[in-house]
């Protein structure tokens, strides 16, 4: 659960800090579309209003993605890391053998523990400070980026 909540706190202090720079570039439209993740609008609305190249500093974010795609497993699927396939009720009505969808396993080794159809979503708690170490990084180099545009706006006044 922690993971979760650093996750919407993230996703909260970013929108905040964009919020608070209205006065330089205000909010003309929304960013991204709406099947893109809270994080892609996010980047794309301070590369957008701010200019602030998200996707070149991919190292400084890195660490989103995977905790946004474990938060979701944790929140919408009861921390299963491994689900059957949508198609598993028709392929056992058809004497099939079911079939488990491991690829958040696969794609997220170090955040399972356990095997099959009883994997679960396990968050360390040395990978929770690496995250909250990363947060915090982001969210200050952000917010340096931002104050300086905020001081050379000032300056041009």
């Amino acid at each position: 659960m922690a993971l979760v909540a650093l996750a919407s706190r993230l996703t909260h202090a970013l929108r905040r800090r964009a919020r608070t720079a209205e006065h330089l570039r205000p909010r003309k439209k929304s960013y991204g579309r709406s099947s893109d993740s809270e994080f892609e609008q996010l980047w794309k609305e301070y590369t957008d209003r701010f200019s602030i190249d998200v996707s070149a500093n991919a190292p400084r974010i890195a660490f989103v993605e995977p905790m946004r795609k474990v938060r979701n497993r944790i929140v919408h699927d009861g921390a299963e890391a491994n689900r059957w396939n949508s198609s598993t009720i028709e392929s056992l009505q058809r004497g099939e053998e079911p079939i488990l969808d491991t690829s958040f396993s696969e794609a997220y080794p170090e955040f399972v523990s356990g095997e099959g159809w009883d994997a679960e979503v396990v968050v360390s708690q040395e990978q929770i400070d690496s995250m909250c170490d990363a947060a915090v990084a982001l969210v200050r180099w952000l917010a340096t980026e931002l104050d300086t545009q905020n001081r050379t706006a000032a300056e041009t006044l």
